[in-house]
């Protein structure tokens, strides 16, 4: 059984319990935290006056442990006014009443007391002091004396918090539970938790909510532990940025693993002299050496946000391969070297150096090129069809002298459908059961329709983070009229998504939520965000806030699902924002929705990518597959 520890913000609450006349509630909040309740705090008490008892005991002192116990409430410091001229020390007690006071269980002889009796208070026929309330004057008296035991002893039972300490040891039992159910089991364990996950640390342990984190947190930062507990896990994360930018230079040391922004190649590395470099005199390019001739090429792709990113993650990896791993700049590489950096790909080692265990924010510095692992087949041949388009462009602008993914063998994608990654109709039940489950309330709601209108639309997580009230549009089809969403999607192209009346029902209980008052949507502000942040309504939640946020309900679902359908609780751990447009796609053609206006919603280029959704032809391939088997073999 782990022993309950206690420190001195613990000791201090248990010594205001009885020096003040607040309430008990209002006192846990000075000392324990605003969100430690009020049974809790009782608790504490409790567990305060154990170990003081038990201090007093090992001294010898039974007396004192028996003063002690005296709850809270038997005792006032407050005198009448005709005594307040008469300090409490005056007032003598008679040999009984300081034998009860001091050993009700008879420990010491008579002798012995009528020796600490007259030591304390002089000889048994010294002068009474006038009449005054005896009753207040006394309990003054034992409160004065119980304060100084407190004081005393309080250096005996109280520790600082040390990394080692189980965290029962600390935190109230229902607390403690739930953070050991997520196998953190020392401070140390906690500390690193919070560092590694940040700011919403908390949602990802099951039944801690925010009221308790910040129970946590404030329980550190009163500690000797303080400094122990990064920015990241107590900074909401655009003030966390923010304040990096800040305080941090921007470049880190050369030779260090991190994002290309913050990238300082060795001088020996950086490819002035690379070995497949082009003369200088014939370089269209102002650059001089690899991370100049790369940061040139993704400035093409300065107003395609999405495909910058996700070309500088391929042109990242294979830069810091080349330096780290095989010891050679970007220029130097041969095929051969670049035929090894395929095999790399698929199992990045050592992983400690390549491989984070989670997706970290580019600052952060646990990040690491590679999540979890290595890439799958579909996702290398992407990887060098990009880098293969880079190093031919770079051939183009004379920087390069050829392009070493030339002589690689030709790489298949594949064709994976996107149904592999939707959820079924039972499944996308679930999610709707479970968030309608959810209690009332701004966050709640703002998930509700959040989920809804990446179902109802097909939008990508993207266009979602764009979309303000200014880009609907009611069109009028005879007497009829319908609302339509202006989109601007991938390669700038534009498109208007059907916004259906559930979809625009839920959108009003959602802008009620946000304190807006309007008869329709058109009389707000058009820069209104569809979805909005929490603190303020005008501001729209970011792209990777919003995968955040779906990605932490998907998990969610999981938990929830996992006692019911095991199956259904697996696929919702691996679904993300954009299981949902694929969702849209199968289950719109599934209930007879054209080809056509499946391609208009998605914002496809061609129907034939479209077309992918359709599984009809995989499930016809199945049914006959096993209406031949069971005819030979039997059900």
């Amino acid at each position: 059984m782990v022993v309950r520890k206690l420190g001195l913000q613990q000791v201090a609450f248990f010594r205001a319990a009885f020096e003040s006349n607040l309430e008990l509630s209002e006192l846990a909040v000075r000392y324990l935290g605003a969100e430690v309740s009020l049974p809790a705090a009782k608790r504490t008490l409790q567990a305060v006056q154990d170990a003081l008892v038990q201090a007093s005991k090992r001294r010898g002192k039974h007396g004192a442990a028996a003063l002690l116990r005296i709850p809270r409430g038997r005792l006032s410091s407050k005198l009448p006014a005709a005594a307040a001229d008469d300090p409490p020390a005056r007032y003598r007690p008679s040999l009984e009443e300081y034998r009860d006071e001091v050993d009700p269980a008879g420990f010491y002889s008579e002798s012995e007391l009528l020796l600490m009796y007259e030591d304390e208070y002089g000889p048994e026929d010294a002068a009474q002091p006038g009449p005054v309330d005896r009753r207040l004057l006394r309990n003054a008296r034992l409160l004065e004396k119980k304060i100084r035991l407190i004081n005393a002893l309080a250096a005996e039972i109280a520790e600082p918090p040390r990394p080692e300490d189980q965290i029962e040891g600390w935190f109230d039992a229902p607390l403690a539970a739930r953070l050991t159910s997520a196998g953190l089991n020392t401070l140390q364990d906690l500390v690193r938790f919070m560092n590694h996950r940040g700011y919403r640390w908390f949602a990802l342990i099951p039944g801690l909510g925010e009221k308790r984190a910040t129970q946590v947190v404030a329980f550190f930062q009163a500690s000797d532990m303080a400094t122990a507990l990064d920015g990241y896990a107590t900074t909401p994360m655009r003030a966390y940025r923010s304040q990096r930018r800040e305080r941090h230079p921007l470049m880190a040391p050369a030779g260090a693993i991190v994002p290309l922004e913050k990238f300082r190649s060795p001088t020996m590395l950086d490819g002035s002299q690379g070995t497949n470099r082009m003369p200088a005199a014939r370089n269209k390019l102002d650059v001089h050496n690899d991370l100049e001739a790369i940061h040139a090429w993704l400035r093409l792709y300065a107003n395609k946000p999405n495909t910058e990113r996700a070309y500088r993650k391929e042109a990242e990896r294979l830069l810091l391969w080349a330096i780290f791993a095989k010891r050679r700049a970007f220029s130097s590489l041969n095929t051969q070297d670049v035929a090894d950096y395929v095999q790399f790909l698929a199992r990045p080692e050592p992983a400690p150096l390549w491989v984070a265990d989670r997706r970290y924010d580019r600052f952060h510095a646990a990040w690491r090129p590679f999540v979890k692992g290595g890439l799958s087949p579909r996702s290398i041949a992407y990887a060098v069809q990009v880098l293969s388009g880079m190093c031919s462009w770079l051939v183009g602008q004379r920087y390069l002298d050829s392009n070493p993914f030339e002589g690689l063998p030709r790489m298949d994608r594949g064709n994976m459908k996107p149904t592999h990654r939707s959820l079924s109709f039972q499944q996308w039940g679930m999610v709707r059961e479970y968030l309608g489950a959810l209690p009332t309330g701004l966050a709640a709601t703002r998930l509700r329709y959040l989920m809804m209108l990446l179902y109802a639309t097909g939008l990508r997580r993207s266009e979602v983070a764009k979309a303000r009230l200014g880009d609907l549009r009611l069109r009028h089809f005879g007497e009829k009229s319908a609302w339509f969403l202006h989109v601007v999607g991938k390669g700038g192209r534009e498109r208007e998504v059907p916004f259906v009346r559930p979809v625009m029902n839920a959108l009003h209980v959602y802008l009620k939520e946000r304190a807006h008052q309007f008869d329709s949507v058109l009389d707000l502000p058009r820069e209104l965000p569809l979805i909005a942040a929490l603190e303020d309504s005008r501001r729209a939640l970011s792209e990777n806030a919003i995968y955040i946020h779906l990605k932490e309900c998907f998990r969610d679902v999981s938990d929830w699902a996992f006692g019911q359908d095991k199956e259904a609780s697996a696929v919702f751990a691996r679904a993300s924002t954009h299981w949902l447009r694929h969702t849209h796609a199968t289950h719109a053609l599934r209930r007879g929705v054209g080809l056509e206006s499946v391609r208009d919603n998605l914002g496809h280029a061609s129907i034939a990518v479209s077309s992918m959704y359709i599984d009809t032809a995989s499930e016809a391939q199945h049914k006959e597959t096993e209406a031949f088997v069971e005819g030979v073999l039997g059900p």
